[in-house]
């Protein structure tokens, strides 16, 4: 009976908190244009992601020091290939709705049991963090081995004459982290400026 109380005490909380949050009216504005239009193509989310959207409402007033190195960490992690299509927002509104999620089944499982109602969302919080973060760090490790040779060999090619857009043109033909970095960087660039 006390974690039926507890739970119904936390979704009220939560839309307590969910009204609260200011929502200006061109939101709902740009909302029903997004949903009214027709011919565009649409990003579509999975259900389980559009299930998310009122946490990452909630993810986007996270203060920015709690939020720290995930823009980074999802850039490399994107980078190898994981949560390929997430943003910051996006990742701290999972992490929230784990949490809430882990509370409640951690108070109903555990009959109240304190320890397990706070263990299991703490659980899903590192969880998550540990998910993102192990193909981030790999690929700085990786970026970290591959830097020295790449710029070794830059500079061989321009200490035997060849220009910086040349060298870096013929560095990125290689296979590694760095030399993906690099194609992807030189694609990138708008082809009426100069590199340097």
């Amino acid at each position: 009976m006390h974690v039926m109380i507890a739970f119904i005490a936390a979704m009220w909380a939560a839309n307590i908190i969910y009204r609260l949050i200011p929502v200006p009216h061109s939101v709902d504005q740009a909302a029903l244009a997004r949903v009214m239009a027709r011919g565009e193509e649409q990003e579509t989310l999975p259900f389980w992601r559009a299930l998310l959207l009122p946490f990452n409402q909630l993810a986007t007033r996270l203060p920015p020091t709690l939020v720290g190195n995930t823009a980074k960490q999802l850039y490399w992690a994107q980078f190898q290939g994981e949560w390929v299509g997430w943003t910051p927002v996006e990742f701290w509104g999972l992490r929230l709705a784990a949490v809430l999620i882990g509370a409640a089944v951690g108070l109903f499982l555990g009959g109240g049991d304190p320890v397990i109602g706070f263990g299991v969302p703490a659980l899903l919080y590192f969880y998550l963090g540990a998910k993102l973060n192990t193909p981030a760090e790999k690929a700085t490790r990786q970026l970290q081995r591959e830097l020295p040779e790449v710029a070794q060999t830059l500079s061989l090619l321009v200490a035997t004459g060849k220009s910086e857009t040349e060298a870096l043109q013929e560095a990125a033909s290689g296979t590694g982290i760095v030399h993906t970095w690099l194609r992807r960087t030189l694609a990138a660039r708008p082809p009426d400026q100069p590199l340097f």
